[in-house]
């Protein structure tokens, strides 16, 4: 729903292909961390390939076999947090309460925007994409994957009852990535976490449908009764 991912220390360049094949994976991955941190440092647009090459200590060349761009670069960052999210999204919903789940999950996918770099990189590819139309398709791409996954995750809410019927799915998906989106703009404009928090559970179960009942009436649990004094 945005980019991110671990940053770790300049990898051991004795990892690279040509050396060691098989730590192709391993070699790939610590690319990519190298990379999303040196995108960070100097931005995406101040970014070159050369710049990543020095981070991961290897040559241009080697680089290249991997990626041949760094829009190729960011685009297999996206794709890992599209996997983090996933898992996230399972695990929260494991304990069945929507509301607080999508609440949770949006505490941890936008924990690393603590970081005003991050939120600096994240609102500049979000300006690049509109004069790079190669950069434009990543982060659409990167939306159609969210929807997917969201779209998933109702379906399988929606049939075990944890939300009501109500408006089509797809519809219902982008109603919920919206809600996402629209509380990362306002952490980046610094309004308080705990006040977004709360406006996304109202958000959420306006949306979801998950705090009124059918004919517009609200949901209220019933207390257990006390015993007589």
């Amino acid at each position: 729903m945005g980019p991110g991912g671990p940053i770790v220390g300049r990898p051991d360049s004795r990892l690279m292909p040509r050396v060691l094949p098989e730590y192709k994976a391993q070699a790939k991955a610590r690319i990519l961390a190298a990379g999303f941190a040196v995108f960070q440092q100097k931005g995406f647009r101040g970014t070159t390939m050369d710049d990543i090459a020095a981070a991961v200590g290897v040559s241009k060349g080697d680089l290249y076999l991997y990626f041949p761009s760094k829009v190729d670069l960011l685009k297999e960052v996206q794709l890992s947090g599209q996997q983090r999210v996933r898992e996230v999204l399972h695990e929260a919903f494991q304990r069945r309460d929507t509301v607080n789940a999508l609440v949770r999950v949006f505490d941890r996918e936008f924990a690393a925007f603590d970081d005003p770099k991050i939120w600096s990189l994240w609102l500049e590819v979000m300006s690049e994409a509109t004069l790079d139309p190669r950069l434009a398709e990543v982060l659409r791409a990167d939306h159609r994957k969210d929807l997917e996954v969201l779209r998933g995750l109702l379906v399988e809410l929606r049939s075990t009852g944890a939300i009501p019927a109500g408006p089509p799915l797809d519809d219902l998906a982008r109603a919920v990535l919206l809600v996402f989106q629209g509380a990362a703009v306002q952490l980046s404009l610094g309004v308080a976490p705990a006040d977004t928090r709360q406006a996304l559970r109202i958000a959420f179960r306006a949306v979801l449908g998950t705090g009124r009942r059918p004919g517009g009436r609200t949901v209220r649990r019933r207390r257990a009764a006390r015993p007589p004094k």
